[in-house]
């Protein structure tokens, strides 16, 4: 069955097993309830799916890599004539697979992407057939809840809520296609993100950096999520980074008061050290840097350090200057001239803070990336650094995000093609010669494929991030970590013997010709050139991961789409 793009319908979602009604949106696009859809639903077999409570097809999409399920149907019965009855049986089988759980998940994604493929192109009535779509989103929730405790066991609906999941001994929140590849042991990251989120005094007359103090109706709030492979321990063993994502809401009666409270909670919340009890060992954050602000000004001519600023001129924060609250730059005349850290809030573009996250056996990069909202208490909008594209479809959160407007946005439809169209072009850029990384472009498919419906390949997918060269690249980044750490004064000759050695065992397992090259440099780890091994490392990986595309053709012919397209 195919839909009409220019009908105008208005699903709810099905009622699944352990669904959670639908939330509204808050904007023009906002799907309306309708009782007309019900037809719709039951010509797309969404409600039978859902009633039937039979899983059996999804357990199977599960465990399958790449070929298409069947459903089991009745024992074979001889009739004399075995030929005639296989070939019944695989008729049965056929049918029961397009009319039941799967083929309705598969044709309800098949009309989400047609529909995005003629809003792109402009055909038709837009605005109408962008309404369906979220329609379509809302509808399709019913099918993820249900596939997510198929495919997850670890993941149990918390009944009558929107978007909230157990998961072991932890709450979470977020969109059921980032839950999907969540476990109980994401929970280690629930007191990380608890210390790193800004915050501010509980007194609010502490509340002034410049002398004068802010508004009592001035309020800052803020929520930190995990994002990437941070999330998605079930199929990401290796995963490089602690990445995080956060989102504050301020209210403030202008921008500079707005301003004047995100710097102080940054002064408050931003340490050079800091000490957690990280899955049940000491984590110690040692503060890098902090973007915020944007570039320099255009009369800077250099750093107060004498640097020279090439075409890099992104402001970047020591602790010092963020504890003082400015930075010194120089003219081309040798003025001094200061940057306070209020003025880059105003305008803060990006806004990142990186650690190094030091463990007993290991050295990690820790990265929070911040989206700012400011507004009045009438709505007046006074600092916004949004980038406008949602990355909800692969963040969980601990708290509630509802007050953050965030978690709909895998309804939204604009959202949604924004993100489709993001996660395209990353497929294509590091599908290129001069930034080819293999690794990285089956991690964005990985992402794609589950926004886009197509489980079956997102399990095929899902196999490279355990392959021995996965871990290889993430060896060499903890390395470079580890590098930087020393650059600092800090001794990690413990945690980076312990990975070199692990990086030694994983080189002596590989196949590879470049293996042996980083064996030889490992010889010195007190002299590591790490950009020679991370060169020899990306060489690994696109060789192996190359292999691992070219022995799946779904995988290929997917990414040759793309590319090609």
């Amino acid at each position: 069955m195919s839909i009409s793009p220019d009908a105008t319908i208005s699903p709810v979602p099905p009622p699944a097993e352990g669904a959670k009604p639908a939330s509204a949106h808050v904007d023009q696009n906002k799907p309306k309830q309708d009782r007309r859809v019900l037809s719709l639903l039951k010509r797309l077999g969404t409600l039978s799916a859902a009633n039937s409570g039979n899983r059996g097809v999804l357990r199977q999409i599960a465990d399958k890599d790449g070929g298409r399920t069947t459903v089991a149907t009745q024992p074979k019965t001889e009739d004399g004539d075995g030929n005639k009855q296989d070939a019944k049986d695989q008729e049965n089988q056929t049918a029961n697979q397009e009319n039941g759980p799967e083929g309705a998940f598969k044709r309800i994604n098949e009309n989400i992407l047609k529909l995005v493929q003629r809003i792109e192109g402009g055909i038709g009535d837009v605005e109408k057939q962008k309404k369906l779509l979220g329609n379509l989103l809302i509808a399709r929730e019913g099918f993820y809840t249900t596939i997510v405790q198929a495919l997850n066991p670890d993941v149990r609906v918390v009944e009558g809520k929107k978007n909230v999941y157990q998961v072991g001994e932890t709450q979470i929140y977020g969109s059921i296609i980032a839950v999907l590849d969540a476990t109980p042991a994401l929970s280690i990251h629930a007191g990380l993100a608890e210390t790193l989120r800004y915050k501010i005094p509980q007194d609010e007359d502490d509340y002034s950096i410049v002398g004068e103090k802010l508004s009592p109706r001035s309020t800052l709030e803020s929520g930190v999520v995990f994002s990437g492979s941070s999330a998605q321990d079930r199929v990401q063993a290796y995963g490089a980074d602690i990445d995080m994502a956060e989102y504050i809401n301020i209210q403030a009666n202008t921008i500079e008061e707005a301003a004047s409270l995100l710097a102080r909670s940054i002064q408050l919340t931003v340490k050079d050290k800091i000490e957690i009890n990280h899955n049940g060992e000491l984590l110690t954050l040692h503060f890098s840097e902090m973007k915020v602000g944007g570039d320099f000004p255009q009369d800077a001519f250099a750093d107060i350090s004498g640097r020279e600023l090439g075409k890099d001129r992104k402001l970047r924060w020591k602790h010092a200057e963020i504890s003082q609250g400015f930075k010194a730059y120089k003219t081309q005349g040798g003025e001094v001239k200061y940057i306070t850290l209020e003025s880059a809030c105003r305008d803060p573009k990006t806004l990142k803070v990186d650690f190094l996250g030091v463990t007993s056996d290991s050295v990690v990069e820790v990265t929070k990336v911040s989206t700012v909202s400011a507004s009045t208490e009438q709505g007046e909008g006074l600092i916004n650094n949004s980038t406008g594209q949602s990355a909800s479809f692969q963040e969980v959160y601990f708290d509630d995000p509802s007050r953050f407007g965030i978690v709909e946005e895998v309804n939204h439809p604009d959202k949604f093609i924004k993100y489709l169209s993001a996660m395209s072009r990353e497929v294509t850029l590091y599908n290129r010669g001069d930034h080819l990384n293999q690794l990285k472009v089956l991690k964005r498919l990985y992402n794609l494929a589950k926004v886009q419906g197509d489980l079956l390949l997102a399990k095929e997918i899902s196999g490279v991030f355990s392959i021995n060269s996965a871990a290889i690249y993430q060896m060499v980044d903890r390395l470079g970590m580890a590098n930087m750490a020393h650059l600092k004064g800090i001794d990690v000759s413990q945690q980076r013997a312990a990975m070199v050695q692990r990086m030694e065992k994983l080189l002596s397992e590989s196949q590879h010709p470049n293996a042996a090259d980083i064996l030889t440099m490992l010889s010195d780890p007190t002299n590591l050139d790490i950009d020679k091994i991370r060169g020899y490392a990306m060489k690994i990986v696109n060789d192996e991961v190359g292999v691992y595309i070219s022995d799946h053709s779904s995988i290929k012919d997917k990414i040759n789409q793309i590319v090609g397209g």
